[in-house]
Order: C-alpha cells, then structure tokens, then sequence
C-alpha cells in the first residue's frame, strides 16, 4: 500500500516512509522540497538542510488526530505560500498523511469533507483514513474548518495561490471524468518514485 509518492497540489507532495528509509533524499532537491512533516516514527536526519516537523501520531480510530490539524495546516501552508515544496508522509502514506492533506485542503481552499477527500483520492487511489479519521473530518468540516480558512487568509496573503490550487483540482476533476476514471494518481516522475520494487504489506 501507499507505492509511490504523489502529488496532490503544486509544491504538496504525499507518501510513505520509503524515501526515508531508503534515503533517497534527491527527491527533495529534484522537487523544490524544502519542507517535511512526518507523522510517524520515521523522520528526516537533522543533517538535512529541511524544514522539518515531526508527529509521531497513531494511525487508531481513538486517536485525536483532530487537535494537530491548526498546526499542521499552518505548516503546510507557510511552505506552500513562500513557493517552497513540502513532501507530507506517514508509514505508507495512507491513513495519518492523508487525513492531514484533506484537512489543509478544507482549510486552504475552503472546500467540503467530501470535495477533499474526492480531490486526494483522484491524486493518491490508495488513501484510506481510518473510520476515525473521517469522523474527525466530516466534524472538523462541518465546525472548524471554515473559521481556519479565515485564520489562513488574515494570516498569508494567499490570492494567487488559492486562484491556482482551484484551477488545479477542476483540472484534474475534469480529466477523470473525461476519461472515465476515479483517480489519476497523479505520481511525481519514476526517477523519485522511490518505492517501486518495496514490498506492499506496511500498513498506515
């Protein structure tokens, strides 16, 4: 689960732990990552000349993953409005990463739960968050997320990239449906895709 790295939107990167792990660290250069936030116990060495933040957070129905979204959607975000790259990974960029893309996704552009959740998984077909995760979600949607995305425009100016961001995801909502498909997988180049020949059993 989770082979490859993905691109959901401009400078947003999502995936698992492999490019870690396997330390092929040039993705970051070839992609103008300047940024990572890591949700699990795998993390980028200090050495790295990265911006970086660190979860470890449970990939568990009961874990309140909720109460990181301010922080990590401010993360994300304060790479994404300077035009820098931030690559978002959990074990295997499934459950914890992409329950965090979504919420910046509802957050940035002020879309729906369901409006996010459809977009990643155009741009990732393997995404899966837990039951607990999308209960948070859906709330977090129908509560907080509006108010973040007012938080974010008083914080950044950000019109340019919100204009951009929107045209991305009609883009690719509107070549799945013309060609007839659910998802794109919208994969960054194979030269950085990472995880081909690694094995598929790792869970989120």
């Amino acid at each position: 689960m989770g082979v490859g790295i993905s691109k959901v939107l401009p400078n947003l990167f999502v995936g698992g732990e492999e490019i870690i792990v396997m330390e092929s660290y040039s993705f970051f250069a070839e992609n103008n990552v300047t940024h990572v936030l890591s949700l699990c116990d795998s993390s980028v060495p200090d050495c790295l000349p990265l911006t970086t933040l660190h979860l470890d957070m449970v990939d568990s129905p009961d874990y309140d993953i909720a109460v990181h979204f301010p922080k990590v959607v401010d993360f994300i975000h304060s790479a994404r409005t300077k035009n820098e790259g931030i690559f978002v990974h959990c074990k295997a960029g499934v459950s914890r990463s992409a329950t965090v893309i979504i919420a910046y996704i509802m957050s940035a552009l002020n879309l729906s739960t369901k409006a996010s959740f459809e977009h990643v998984k155009r741009c990732r077909s393997k995404i899966a968050p837990n039951d607990g995760f999308m209960r948070q979600l859906i709330l977090f949607g129908r509560e907080y997320s509006e108010e973040l995305h007012k938080c974010l425009k008083e914080r950044y100016e950000y019109k340019d990239l919100l204009i951009m961001d929107k045209k991305y995801v009609k883009a690719l909502e509107r070549k799945c449906a013309s060609n007839g498909t659910v998802s794109n997988d919208t994969k960054v180049p194979r030269r950085t895709e990472v995880s081909v020949g690694m094995s598929s059993k790792n869970q989120d």
